[in-house]
């Protein structure tokens, strides 16, 4: 049986409250322009110093009573943990791994896990996000030659093996990238896509996905339909053929399907 219901989600942390209606929202919009198909889309906080003043959003603080689940949710823990070196972060650790419970107690089948700087761009990489339906998927980062954390799929068999990883303590991971660590079991190479932040200006038009999009203005983020922080035109599914179409054609894209790596678990 296919999965019937997605939680997306992206860890959060500002030390500006500027930053909410910035980044954070821009990742809001952005999961509404990919189209995927999803239940909730759920930033997970590290205890910043503020929150953002959405009435879209449904805020959760640790401690309370979880009465179920809305479209844009966030979750506040109580204490920040933050970062210590680049290979020890048991902020993003614990916002990682809390996801997996979350998606446990709500009965979610699927868990997309998109970061708040990486953007999902195509028409052919959302519906193979939409149509996953086991494995733990992750694509490919060209730039570094490892896979890309950024984003993941979890499903079936994927979403097990999640749930496993997420029992593994912060302490046993420490000192080595999680690229290395993340027990995927697939792989996809098969997409067009890097963190084009760290060493272009602008973000190709054939692009399937682009990782590490920098603070910039409105058209570096040429794939929403109507422009960054509005999306009336957006259709109740998120999508927006008429556009992807437009760019695609004009890069010469097809819609067949991409070749998947079998990683070894």
């Amino acid at each position: 049986m296919s999965p019937h219901r997605t939680l997306v989600f992206c860890t959060a942390h500002v030390d500006d409250e500027t930053v909410w209606d910035g980044r954070y929202r821009r990742w809001f919009d952005g999961i509404a322009a990919s189209g995927i198909a999803h239940d909730t889309a759920l930033m997970i906080d590290d205890r910043s110093g503020s929150v953002p003043g959405w009435s879209d959003l449904t805020i959760l603080c640790e401690g309370e009573r979880e009465r179920g689940t809305s479209p844009k949710m966030l979750y506040r823990f109580e204490q920040n943990l933050g970062r210590r070196s680049l290979f020890d972060f048991p902020g993003w650790h614990r916002s990682f791994t809390f996801a997996c419970r979350f998606a446990d107690r709500h009965g979610f089948d699927k868990v997309v896990h998109v970061e708040s700087d990486t953007f999902v761009i195509s028409r052919r990489l959302r519906d193979y996000i939409d149509a996953a339906a086991d494995d733990w998927i992750a694509l490919w980062c060209s730039l570094h030659g490892f896979p890309e954390i950024t984003i993941q799929v979890m499903a079936g068999a994927g979403l097990a093996a999640y749930r496993t990883f997420s029992d593994i303590p912060h302490e046993a991971l420490v000192g080595r990238p999680y690229e290395g660590q993340i027990p995927f079991t697939r792989v996809e190479t098969g997409f067009i896509g890097d963190r084009y932040g760290e060493r272009l200006p602008y973000v190709p038009v054939d692009a399937d996905f682009v990782s590490q999009a920098p603070e910039a203005d409105r058209s570096y983020f040429w794939w929403f339909p109507t422009g960054v922080g509005d999306l009336s035109t957006i259709s109740e599914d998120g999508a927006s053929a008429d556009r992807y179409m437009t760019l695609e054609t004009m890069a010469g894209r097809t819609d067949e399907p991409a070749t998947l790596t079998h990683i070894a678990a």
